[in-house]
């Protein structure tokens, strides 16, 4: 899934990331601001990956393709847990 309009920046201060299939079908993990991606072979690790990462940063807003190609929204604020 190509992605053409990305928020520059959350306005919380928690990293945006997303994870969609490139070119190749690979799944591949996005940070807003961040040049490079991070690469897997399948879609579970790469979600596994973003949300760690996320949660690493006090919280995410994480943009998850779905099988169908559809996008779902996960929002996480660990310090509200």
């Amino acid at each position: 899934m190509q992605l053409d309009v990305m928020p520059v920046t959350d306005v919380t201060g928690k990293p945006v990331l997303y994870v969609v299939r490139d070119d190749s079908g690979r799944w591949v993990v996005r940070r807003d601001g961040e040049a490079h991606s991070h690469r897997f072979s399948d879609r579970k690790a790469a979600a596994r990956f973003a949300r760690e990462t996320g949660e690493a940063a006090g919280g995410y807003r994480l943009f998850l393709e779905m099988a169908d190609g559809r996008l779902m929204c996960e929002m996480l604020n660990v310090a509200a847990r």
